[in-house]
């Protein structure tokens, strides 16, 4: 579960690395995969940075991919990642990349961001 001051890693090309989260949304103590963050980057990918879509220090959207508590379905499975990983997404909540680099839980769906589910490898 991700809570107030987790360091996540971001898995897409905006050309952010590492991201700190801010703020939980509705009140909540801790998130799982699917829900949506606000954090502020700490640091950048080290390749082409003059050309990113992500300034750091400034407060973005995010949306939880993976977690390293289990998620555990109604019907019985449970997926473990060995890392808390997002991607940043704008404020329409469209992802600002182009690409993304690891699956994407049915849970973002309740969302409704179809352009996401175009651009993942794979959804689990």
């Amino acid at each position: 579960m991700i809570q107030r001051e987790t360091r996540i890693l971001v898995l897409d090309n905006s050309g952010g690395r590492i991201v700190k989260c801010v703020s939980l949304k509705n009140s909540y103590k801790r998130v799982g995969a699917g829900f949506i963050i606000k954090g502020s980057l700490e640091r950048l990918r080290k390749k082409r940075r003059s050309k990113s879509k992500v300034k750091r220090s400034k407060l973005y959207n995010l949306l939880i991919l993976q977690t390293q508590s289990p998620l555990v379905r109604q019907n019985g499975k449970s997926y473990i990642f060995s890392k808390n990983c997002c991607i940043v997404i704008g404020k329409n909540n469209e992802p600002l990349a182009t690409r993304v680099f690891a699956g994407v839980p049915k849970e973002a769906r309740t969302q409704r961001k179809s352009k996401l589910f175009l651009m993942a490898p794979y959804v689990y």
